[in-house]
């Protein structure tokens, strides 16, 4: 990862001491599965790569339901190391008084997985 890394989760800082501060707050560092759960496509042009994923969330409109829809990432790679992440977050609600935070949706990908995974000499960058 580039020291001046951008991040543009808005619920994440950018930079490196962003990037280890915002997955200290989802729970740190887990152990790396052998496969990305849902990954359905990678795209690969010039410095850019993007992962997409099929997710399931809770339907906030029917209670007890869920709904299907995409999540991707996308990183632009210099000189073999990540500058710059995308994602498509929405903003994190507060957490509701006396329970954890319900927002399933603002809770990225673990990027460190795919740090971890995603090698640029496997894109041919």
């Amino acid at each position: 990862m580039k020291v001046d890394y951008m991040q543009h989760n808005p619920n994440a800082d950018t930079g490196i001491q962003g990037f280890k501060e915002f997955f200290a707050r989802l729970g740190g560092p887990t152990t790396i599965p052998d496969t990305l759960p849902g990954l359905v496509a990678i795209q690969a042009e010039g410095s850019i790569v993007t992962l997409s994923f099929v997710r399931e969330y809770d339907d906030p409109s029917n209670q007890g339901q869920k709904y299907t829809t995409t999540w991707f990432d996308m990183f632009r790679f210099d000189h073999g190391k990540i500058a710059e992440h995308w994602d498509c977050a929405l903003k994190a609600a507060p957490p509701k008084a006396g329970g954890s935070q319900s927002n399933s949706q603002a809770r990225s990908f673990p990027l460190g997985f795919v740090v971890a995974k995603a090698r640029p000499s496997d894109y041919n960058l």
